[in-house]
């Protein structure tokens, strides 16, 4: 097995899931996390709300005085959702830190890209190795320095847009929770 392997650090492919690169987060991952996030809270709340009669508490629940609709449930289970994608995120980003501590110790461009396929099992995955990886074939394919450092431009373009498209869902998420709010709120 490869130093770095990407089933072993990624914490979706440890789940099982299809791991997504870099650290993108995979919807049925963050989303069954989501949920038992929200079971966890709800079966505090109930704990407490059974022991207690918080008005704290039971504004997350149904009916009561206030007559609340459906809606607090739907914004706690968005809101634990967009906290699993964070905490995905976190150990994703960890996973992706390992990597930079690889170290390349042979001479030729040819032979780190063999140790870097030897020592990363999906260097593509990784967002510093798959960076390498490309490096090092233009090095060994006779581009030269300013061809090549057009390229890393553009490579480092085209990552920082899709880690930046990784925050889209979140984004949404978080947008719609007080939209929620206020619907739950007229209604």
């Amino acid at each position: 097995m490869s130093e770095w392997s990407f089933t072993r650090l990624d914490p979706e492919e440890k789940l099982g899931l299809r791991g997504v690169k870099y650290t993108g987060v995979g919807n049925v991952a963050s989303l069954t996390l989501g949920v038992l996030l929200s079971a966890l809270f709800y079966g505090v709340l109930t704990l407490l709300r059974l022991r207690w009669h918080w008005s704290a508490v039971e504004m997350f629940f149904h009916g009561g005085a206030a007559g609340r609709s459906f809606i607090p449930y739907l914004t706690v289970v968005l809101s634990m959702w967009t906290a699993a994608i964070l905490i995905f995120k976190h150990r994703k980003l960890k996973a992706q830190r390992a990597v930079l501590k690889l170290q390349l110790t042979r001479e030729s461009a040819e032979e780190k890209l063999r140790e870097l396929e030897e020592k990363v099992d999906a260097p593509d995955d990784f967002l510093a190795a798959h960076s390498l990886k490309l490096e090092l074939r233009h090095q060994c394919g006779g581009m030269d320095r300013a061809d090549r450092a057009e390229l890393r431009k553009i490579t480092a373009e085209n990552d920082e847009k899709y880690l930046e498209s990784t925050f889209t869902l979140p984004r949404g998420l978080i947008w719609a929770i007080p939209v929620l709010g206020f619907i739950g709120t007229v209604v």
